[in-house]
């Protein structure tokens, strides 16, 4: 007759090793979905700074996709006059 604390010890770490793998698991899966978003963030870091080549490329960027802001239409003119370019 199997003896109880013997059964029952190794249910328990049949339980424990459960436990164990699922945390490791869930671990990975959260370092892999750490190193994705960086990568991602990381290829908008690069692809945002072709805008900043220049200051007429970065305030023209700036007065295209918000028109209304007066320091981007301010930068933009002042980076035309220096050219020697008039804007309408």
């Amino acid at each position: 007759m199997p003896d109880s604390t013997t059964d029952g010890s190794a249910q328990s770490s049949s339980r424990l090793w459960i436990f164990q793998t699922a945390l490791v698991v869930i671990t990975l899966a959260g370092v892999a979905a750490v190193a994705v978003i960086a990568a991602w963030l990381g290829s908008l870091t690069i692809a945002r700074n072709e805008f900043y080549e220049s200051k007429l490329v970065m305030w023209a960027d700036v007065v295209t996709k918000r028109p209304e802001n007066s320091r981007g239409r301010n930068h933009l003119g002042l980076c035309l006059s220096e050219r020697g370019e008039k804007d309408g």
